[in-house]
């Protein structure tokens, strides 16, 4: 199943609905884990992924993938594995990394105030974390 195009900085929406051999949504014997494979075969990154809500929906777990400085530009390739009753089951993805992007996050909300000394930008990005940016510029403008 192909997950889309993003750039770096986004949050890919991982999700894996475990289902038996009569393809009916099933709880597994443990949490599912989550291969992420470049182009070429070589592995990534690989993570247990959470439940989402045990009570409402039978077997769906879901991860936001962070495409931080460990991804490049390129196609990716995830596989979950899991087993149910000892039975091992796999389910493919693909997604794509487009050119752009910034792996430190999306910038939301920012302030520019000017001090005596400098310029100064406060930037918050969508990981949560603030930059404090001296004399910024605009490039190719």
């Amino acid at each position: 199943m192909f997950l889309g195009s993003y750039q770096l900085g986004d949050l890919v929406p991982l999700s894996v609905w475990t289902t038996n051999g009569a393809d009916t949504p099933a709880e597994p014997d443990d949490v599912p884990t989550v291969h992420v494979y470049d182009a070429d075969g070589l592995a990534i990154d690989a993570r247990t992924i959470p439940i989402v809500d045990r009570r409402r929906v039978t077997g769906f777990f879901q991860y936001r993938l962070n495409l931080d400085a460990d991804y490049e530009t390129g196609w990716y390739d995830v596989i979950a594995n899991y087993q149910i009753g000892g039975v091992n089951f796999a389910k493919t993805q693909r997604f794509e990394i487009l050119p752009g992007g910034n792996a430190e996050g999306n910038g939301i909300a920012m302030h520019f105030f000017k001090p005596s000394v400098a310029d100064y930008v406060l930037l918050q990005t969508d990981r949560g974390t603030l930059k404090r940016l001296r004399n910024p510029s605009v490039r190719g403008v």
